[in-house]
């Protein structure tokens, strides 16, 4: 009986050697005589990022008292890092300015972080009066942590009023877990109040006056 001696190699796919998914190998082994068979150990990179399984191939060559029925075969590194959670932050704005909404990853990913969005009135702002009603799909790039939502707070009034709010959500999520998925939008008035004004008056004594009190604009606000 003779041992079977053989070459034995390691091939990068989508996963990539020299230590970033997996330690190369490219060796020599032996099955040793009255053996059926042996195990060739393949060290595999530790990492943080969540990201899709990859792939490898080895091979087996130059083969010593053996014939190879089987050259070559795959070898699947599955994740185990778990996806990064969605974020999307309140704001404060101007009237006439356009908002920028933060949404964040709470870590970075090897993989695309995509989701839809819509903004919605639930509050007291009224699209179309207050602000410009949208939606459409953001993502946050892989190797990024943040990407933002721009909506358009509207010009229509100079009543002094109080701040108005709406809603922007996160919806339709891709390789992220939801965790905060609703914002508050608030339009903070930027219109000063109103001037107010007593005119003076003559009255007759004895009879009864009345003085006129006024404002300089209308308000959106009680005086």
């Amino acid at each position: 009986a003779s041992d079977v001696i053989f070459d034995f190699d390691t091939h990068p796919g989508t996963a990539t050697g020299g230590g970033t998914d997996y330690t190369d190998i490219s060796a020599k082994y032996t099955i040793s005589a009255g053996v059926f068979q042996t195990t060739i150990a393949v060290n595999t990179t530790s990492e943080t990022m969540f990201e899709n399984d990859e792939v490898m191939s080895v091979t087996i060559s130059s083969t010593l008292n053996a014939t190879i029925s089987i050259s070559n075969n795959t070898g699947t590194i599955q994740n185990a890092d778990t996806e990064p959670g969605l974020y999307i932050d309140d704001l404060s704005f101007n009237e006439e300015t356009t908002g920028f909404f933060m949404v964040s990853l709470s870590e970075v990913s090897a993989l695309d972080a995509v989701f839809t969005w819509i903004t919605y009135d639930n509050l007291d702002a009224i699209e179309g009066t207050d602000y410009t009603a949208s939606s459409g799909q953001g993502t946050i790039p892989a190797g990024s942590l943040t990407t933002s939502i721009s909506v358009i707070a509207l010009p229509l009034d100079t009543l002094d009023e109080p701040n108005e709010q709406f809603t922007l959500s996160l919806t339709g999520v891709s390789d992220v877990t939801p965790v905060d998925m609703e914002s508050v939008g608030t339009i903070t008035d930027n219109d000063g109040p109103p001037n107010l004004y007593i005119d003076d008056l003559t009255i007759v004594e004895g009879d009864t006056g009345h003085m006129m009190v006024s404002l300089s604009a209308i308000s959106g606000l009680d005086v």
